[in-house]
């Protein structure tokens, strides 16, 4: 279980906590609410390599979601096609900023 503390005792006896937090999680409380938990660099990097699994799982679980794309598809972006995106060549001031319509 947890070691929970209000946020003065953290402040003043900080030391003891880093070192406790070495071997167990510390939650910070302020007014009764949690505000933080303050662990060590190895469960850091343990919380770190747990968060990049779930990533992992859920880009997979994504792509095997997503239907296959058809062979023989093009793989081109629009901007290949200008005719299918319509004329912007006004769109754009010398800056490269887009006119508002009152520019136009």
């Amino acid at each position: 279980m947890p070691k929970t503390i209000p946020v003065s005792e953290f402040v003043r006896n900080f030391g003891l906590y880093r070192m406790r937090a070495q071997r167990e999680v510390i939650v910070v409380t302020s007014h009764g609410q949690i505000t933080g938990y303050f662990i060590g660099p190895v469960d850091y990097e343990d919380f770190l390599r747990f968060q990049e699994s779930r990533r992992a799982a859920a880009a997979a679980e994504r792509s095997e979601d997503q239907p296959q794309a058809h062979h023989g598809a093009s793989e081109d972006p629009p901007e290949a096609y200008p005719e299918t995106i319509g004329d912007t060549t006004d769109a754009l001031g010398p800056d490269g900023i887009e006119k508002s319509s009152e520019q136009r």
